[in-house]
């Protein structure tokens, strides 16, 4: 009986101290919650939509001109004239004229080749009649056969035509190599080299200087793998702002072309 009561005794008490805690605990937590809630928290709400979000990808890289052209002389001869604002760093627009050579090679050469045309067209004009006259004079002798090449003149016909034909395309190339002694400006652009002055000599094929287009211009940015993957899938979607870092105020607005799959070594290690 002793072991039986003792058991019933303990189940009792285990009750019993259970259902003290779990009193207690509500109690606890009640007294918690009421001495919270003299405390407030400052919150700011926002109405949000639905739609589409843009993050920014800011880079750094060296702006580099769409076209770069290295002047050269197409001609013989010496600089009898250069424009002021052709040296390094200066400004030129399509059409200014840089440099002039001295043509007057060029100009006699002209004046032979339209010399030799004017007697290119006498000779071929000459030679036309002799063709037309002896086609009439065959016609009219009534032979039957067919006439010979040379009795109705056409090769000396053929080669008069021809040598007109050669004596028009001298006059243009000499036309063509007198326009050459004058170099113009092939685009808008920044002069980045001038290789001569007045009085300088130059070849065929001698460099002049170097322009660099200001039309059009490309940045070549290094992105890292987070900036990857905010990237759109079409970049014709993607609007470019273009800052100078000197000057910040300074912006260009842009329009992404490509993306390279290319690793930079250099960025990758880091």
């Amino acid at each position: 009986m002793k072991e039986a009561l003792v058991t019933v005794l303990g189940l009792l008490s285990v009750v019993a101290t259970a259902m003290y805690v779990m009193k207690a605990i509500p109690e606890e937590t009640a007294q918690a919650l009421e001495a919270q809630s003299s405390q407030y928290i400052n919150v700011t709400t926002i109405d949000i939509t639905a739609g589409q979000h843009h993050s920014t990808i800011e880079g750094y890289g060296e702006v580099i001109p769409e076209e770069t052209l290295t002047l050269t002389s197409q001609v013989s001869g010496v600089v009898l004239w250069k424009e002021k604002h052709f040296k390094l760093g200066e400004q030129v627009s399509k059409g200014d004229l840089l440099l002039r050579i001295d043509d007057s090679s060029y100009k006699v050469l002209l004046a032979n080749a339209k010399k030799d045309l004017a007697n290119a067209q006498l000779a071929f004009l000459q030679e036309q009649r002799k063709h037309q006259r002896a086609q009439k004079e065959w016609k009219a002798s009534g032979m039957a056969e067919a006439p010979s090449p040379l009795a109705l003149r056409e090769p000396q016909f053929k080669a008069a035509k021809a040598q007109l034909n050669a004596t028009q395309q001298a006059v243009e190339d000499a036309k063509q190599q007198l326009a050459k002694t004058s170099v113009h400006a092939p685009f808008d652009g920044i002069v980045s080299q001038s290789s001569v002055t007045t009085g300088s000599v130059v070849e065929s094929g001698t460099s002049l200087g170097q322009i660099k287009s200001i039309e059009t211009a490309e940045v070549h940015l290094a992105l890292t793998e987070d900036d990857w993957q905010q990237l759109p899938t079409k970049l014709s979607t993607l609007s470019v702002i273009l800052q100078s870092e000197s000057h910040p105020r300074q912006q260009w607005a842009a329009q992404a072309s490509s993306l390279s799959l290319l690793v930079d070594l250099k960025w990758h290690s880091e």
